[in-house]
């Protein structure tokens, strides 16, 4: 291991507690380590924080949860989507996204939807 130490999250402890034991599920890079990271993550992931249940969020919104340096973003589209990110604030932007009928529409999303539309899945970090 190098002489950085990996710091890492447990996140079904309660919000903005200290970051030090995930367990044995993975480890979360966190951006003091030098290490930016946003991706799609599954819903029903073990340690992830309590998000909105799905039935309560209407389309085109979206619920954050930080768990110290890591939001977790739930996003509801035609489906939900769960994104996690180390260095993306809440602030909510314009997307612009595909209709069915190949038109455009403008919605608000957060910040994370724009930038990973824009990368297009690959790392642009470095």
């Amino acid at each position: 291991m190098s002489t950085n130490q990996i710091t890492r999250l447990n996140a079904s402890e309660e919000l903005g507690s200290d970051l030090s034991d995930l367990g044995e599920d993975g480890d979360w890079f966190q951006q003091e380590d030098g290490v930016l990271a946003s991706c799609t993550i599954r819903s029903n992931r073990k340690r992830l924080p309590i998000l909105v249940p799905d039935r309560t969020l209407a389309r085109e919104s979206f619920n954050v949860k930080h768990c110290g340096l890591i939001g977790v973003y739930k996003l509801m589209d035609s489906r939900d989507i769960v994104f996690a990110s180390n260095y993306h604030g809440t602030e909510a932007v314009s997307v612009r996204r595909k209709n069915y009928d190949a038109s455009t529409s403008i919605s608000i999303a957060p910040q994370l939807v724009k930038y990973y539309n824009l990368m297009g899945v690959v790392d642009l970090s470095n």
